[in-house]
């Protein structure tokens, strides 16, 4: 009896000490990210460790979007996030909604994201952000678009707003 006892506390302080870790190094540096522009109220975008304990992977869960925010407020957020989390390194970026991981992103071009944010035309990064995204199982999930800059550009928001859709905007329409 008493190593069970013994093992249960040992399993709450290892849980309370990945929870405090996710906390202190994940999701407040996000959280206070987001506080400080006025137009992320009613986005609520969090992060953490895959399964709160792997370090290599994080994700982005996105739980809430009140109001009118658009798909580029929501991917601000994005933006935003990877900007405060620029100095560590991440394998992947899982992209999830309500805890249902959905797509994901190599680590390099997150950390890019993130160190470019103040000087990269977010344009271009929004337009370029699909050929980017991968389905969980590691297949691309868009493909890079050639041809005419009229179509490429037309081809590049749509893709855009697909990942938005099937991201969260899907889910969100259906509650």
């Amino acid at each position: 009896m008493k190593k069970v006892f013994y093992a249960l506390v040992i399993a709450i302080v290892f849980g309370c000490i990945a929870l405090l870790c996710n906390y202190l190094l994940i999701a407040r540096p996000i959280k206070k990210k987001l506080q400080t522009d006025p137009r992320d109220m009613g986005i609520e975008l969090s992060g953490h460790y895959r399964y709160y304990i792997i370090p290599s992977t994080l994700v982005l869960n996105l739980t809430d979007v009140e109001g009118s925010h658009s798909q580029l407020d929501v991917f601000r957020t994005v933006l935003q996030a990877s900007q405060e989390l620029k100095d560590k390194n991440f394998k992947d970026v899982i992209f999830a909604f309500k805890n249902a991981s959905k797509f994901k992103v190599d680590g390099t071009y997150f950390k890019k994201l993130g160190e470019t944010y103040d000087t990269e035309n977010p344009l271009y990064t929004v337009r370029t952000f699909p050929e980017h995204v991968f389905n969980l199982d590691g297949s691309s999930a868009y493909a890079q678009l050639n041809g005419g800059v009229l179509g490429v550009l037309t081809g590049e928001m749509n893709q855009f707003k697909d990942f938005s859709e099937k991201w969260y905007g899907n889910d969100l329409n259906h509650q």
